[in-house]
């Protein structure tokens, strides 16, 4: 018997025990306890069919009920059963109208040109309804356990209601009052499951809110809360035999959450295993051919959660399994509802992103396997619905993915097929804009699509074909500033369209148009600022487009102005590190501008001062070097500041100084090549600085190791060229 058949034998039931009740309520009329066992015999006829997804017959149930209810307060005024029966009624009739509001969405969604039979309810009727328990109750709050677990559930759920609506500071109250009637109702009456099960809720709902608000210590406190008493509500019904089903679902809920903080809190290992736990849970309780479809998406979100997880923790392979048991799942859901958007969407997006997995293991012939079969159900989603603009904008997408593995390809049908598949998400993308030409969603599906093939054609020198799809990137963005001058990430892509442009004009040595294009990115940058005064982000990203200008107005000998640039980004720096103070990138950052700010000096002629500031920044660098839990991310930066320091110390005479720092250049040089052997531009970088050594060592008259160091920069210059 299937769990709908199962429901249904419920329901039947139910309504045989109402009509039983109300045949004796025929014979003995008026009988108060027969009048309150009617009304909630229909609570139960009302809950079996909300089970079986009948939400308007089970509204026009709840209307009955609440109209028997309210009779007998009238007969019995100020009487406790009566007082908490009509609180049930309208506690009840709350649920009823949420899934008569979900059906009607559904409805819309299925069938938008049907005219619906009625209008939707109001979403502030259920508000008005958990007041009017709140308020109905208050005379009898102090009566024990049962009013204390009719408010807990009317102050959660108006918190919760208050929450969805955006009023987060108004629900917090109503949060607390819930958590102090729930434990008044478990401490009175510790055996009743619902008051148990009432007060995991209000953890978890407090675990909620916390967690909106990025109070992540004190949502790990409610949610571990609600975690342990749902394995007591497991443990309670395994003891009685009954089914712990629902607990279940809980507890995974409770692991999932958890999961989310423990990731937010970078304790990715702890994150795994609340996220390990969750998805054996929804695993066994799929274990059933006929577990709800709903349960086995969660199930699939669990399995994508330690796929992810594990890929942040470098278990590779365990990543790669966890993302196959993931499409599985995926792919028998899709199969069971072949015309269910929602479920053909989860499938593509999860073929997606496993097979962005496979391509950043070098995997590409399967990742192109993952992409062509996430292709076909991208295309059948838009045959299901050929006027949603989202399954054009995802099918495009996955054409640029198959291109981008396709263009780094050295087989000419390979580049064949590259070309067919840019042609094609370009069209679907401008079609849909004709259709739609102030869609944000397409509009920024455009110029991130432009903007991968820019980066693309960038890693094989094609700059030419690389600065005309930035350029088309920054038309998109351009028009989407356009329709909202506040749209931040525009903004933040447009401004990074501009950095690659200033690049790739300096990697042809059009430098008066690299300085126009980095004078646009601080522009932009400064735009963000504005918008966001307070963010890290942006201001780290203004430092940056401050570096890179400078660096381009260092390439023109324009020293001044590169002075200027840079004085300007070391003192948004200085304010950055006093946000921020152990943040290693900023640290970073400010170190490369003394760098930036002695080469300038110099060039300037002002070597002393230069000297001085070279100095500093070689002192920042070992300072940071010896601080972070990764130093490898800083040794480049660290011998080209070292190597200027060295060259300056050369420059006016002084050999012996300039070979400490050249030393310590070489050794960070060989270490950096230690992690890519075959790093080309490593290989170069490190020849060059041991030829600048073999130089100092000459004029300190070491000309045998001087030798030494100039045969090895020849091996590696003829193994790796000297471009």
């Amino acid at each position: 018997m299937t769990s709908d058949e199962r429901t249904d034998d419920d329901l039947q039931r139910a309504r045989r025990r109402l009509r039983q009740v109300e045949a004796e309520l025929l014979r003995r009329e008026g009988d108060a306890v027969l009048r309150e066992e009617r009304t909630r015999a229909r609570f139960d006829v009302v809950e079996r069919l909300l089970a079986l997804g009948h939400a308007a017959e089970a509204d026009q149930e709840t209307a009955t009920a609440i109209a028997e209810s309210e009779a007998l307060c009238r007969d019995l005024p100020g009487e406790d059963r009566a007082l908490l029966l009509r609180a049930d009624a309208w506690l009840l009739r709350a649920t009823t109208l949420a899934e008569v509001a979900a059906a009607a969405r559904d409805a819309a969604r299925e069938r938008p040109d049907e005219i619906p039979d009625g209008v939707p309810p109001d979403p502030e009727d259920a508000q008005r309804l958990f007041r009017a328990v709140v308020d109905s109750l208050d005379p009898i709050r102090d009566h024990g356990p049962a009013p204390a677990a009719r408010l807990t559930a009317a102050h959660r759920q108006l918190a919760v209601h208050l929450e969805d609506t955006g009023r987060t500071d108004d629900a917090f109250p109503h949060l607390n009052v819930a958590l102090q009637y729930a434990e008044l109702a478990d401490r009175e009456a510790p055996g009743i499951t619902s008051n148990r099960a009432a007060l995991a809720l209000v953890h978890n709902a407090l675990g909620h809110h916390y967690s909106h608000t990025d109070r992540l210590t004190d949502a790990r406190r409610h949610h571990e809360r609600s975690l342990a008493l749902n394995e007591a509500l497991i443990r309670g019904a395994e003891t009685h035999g009954e089914d712990a089903r629902y607990w279940r679902e809980c507890l995974a809920t409770d692991h999932e959450n958890l999961c989310d903080l423990h990731a937010r809190s970078g304790d990715r290992q702890q994150a795994l295993e609340h996220s390990l736990r969750c998805a054996e849970i929804r695993d066994a309780l799929c274990a059933s051919p006929h577990a709800p479809t709903d349960l086995r998406i969660q199930l699939a979100d669990a399995w994508r959660d330690v796929a992810e997880l594990s890929l942040d923790l470098g278990r590779v392979d365990d990543a790669l399994h966890r993302y196959a048991v993931m499409l599985d799942v995926l792919r028998d859901v899709a199969k069971r509802r072949p015309n269910d958007e929602d479920a053909q969407f989860r499938l593509a997006d999860g073929l997606l992103v496993h097979g962005y997995a496979l391509e950043d293991q070098g995997r590409l012939a399967d990742a192109l396997e993952v992409f062509r079969r996430a292709l076909e159900v991208d295309r059948h989603l838009i045959e299901l619905s050929p006027d949603e603009p989202r399954w054009h904008a995802n099918t495009a997408h996955c054409h640029l993915c198959l291109a981008l593995i396709l263009l780094d390809s050295d087989d000419e049908a390979d580049a064949d097929e590259a070309a067919e598949h840019i042609e094609e998400g370009l069209r679907l993308l401008h079609d849909q804009l004709r259709r739609n030409p102030n869609e944000h969603g397409l509009l920024r599906d455009l110029a991130h699509f432009h903007d991968e093939l820019a980066a693309a054609h960038s890693r094989v020198d094609a700059i030419r074909e690389a600065i005309e799809h930035h350029v088309a990137a920054e038309s998109a963005n351009v028009r989407l500033i356009e329709l909202d001058g506040r749209d931040q990430e525009a903004l933040a892509d447009l401004a990074l369209t501009y950095d690659s442009l200033a690049e790739l004009h300096e990697r042809l040595r059009d430098l008066i148009e690299a300085t126009r294009y980095g004078e646009l990115a601080i522009r932009t940058e400064e735009r963000l600022c504005a918008l966001d005064p307070e963010s890290v982000e942006y201001q780290t990203r203004l430092v940056q487009a401050l570096l890179h200008l400078a660096r381009t107005h260092s390439e023109l000998q324009r020293p001044i102005e590169a002075l200027q640039a840079l004085e300007r980004a070391r003192t948004l720096a200085a304010r950055l590190a006093r946000l921020v103070p152990r943040d290693d990138h900023v640290a970073g950052l400010g170190a490369q501008i003394e760098r930036g700010i002695g080469e300038s000096l110099r060039e300037d002629g002002r070597l002393d001062e230069a000297e001085t500031v070279l100095a500093r920044s070689v002192h920042r660098f070992a300072a940071l070097v010896a601080r972070t839990e990764r130093p490898q991310d800083w040794f480049i930066a660290q011998a080209e500041s070292l190597e200027a320091l060295a060259e300056l110390r050369l420059e006016s005479g002084r050999a012996e100084q300039a070979l400490d720092d050249l030393r310590l250049a070489v050794q960070r040089r060989r270490e950096v090549l230690a992690f890519g052997p075959d790093d080309p531009a490593a290989a170069r970088e490190l020849a060059q600085t041991l030829e600048t050594e073999a130089e100092a060592r000459e004029r300190l008259g070491d000309m045998d190791r001087a030798v030494e160091l100039r045969a090895e920069a020849a091996r590696l210059f003829e193994r790796f060229g000297e471009e």
